[in-house]
């Protein structure tokens, strides 16, 4: 699975909560995550079956209209996660910028109305 390395923050919190369950609201105070993008990683790290999730019952916060979805991680999103956090980061292939001014092999960057090429 792929995570791009603007949601590390969550996975991170994820990893050192995991000895308890957590909701959404509680990765967004944390990491500082837009809740939205929040829930919809939370949702993909579930169909992945990185974690399992639990409606909170009535009992455990009474008087409250809402009820909140706790998650926890899965072994295998342990094991997953241990691999990622090993590995290091490939760098990635770059190309230096055209420069114009010397490159005359490849032709104009750009065509202007009138000139031929």
């Amino acid at each position: 699975m792929n995570i791009p390395s603007s949601l590390h923050p969550l996975l991170d919190h994820l990893l050192t909560q995991s000895d308890q369950e957590t909701s959404s609201a509680q990765i967004h105070t944390a990491t500082g995550i837009p809740f939205t993008t929040v829930y919809k990683q939370v949702k993909r790290l579930e169909a992945a079956g990185w974690l399992t999730s639990r409606l909170e019952t009535r009992a455990e916060r009474p008087g409250s209209a809402r009820r909140r979805t706790f998650y926890s991680l899965t072994t295998a999103a342990h094991q997953a996660a241990s691999t990622i956090t090993r590995r290091p980061a490939a760098p990635r292939k770059t190309t230096a910028p055209r420069d114009e001014t010397t490159d005359t092999t490849a032709g104009p960057l750009y065509e202007i109305p009138g000139q031929e090429t």
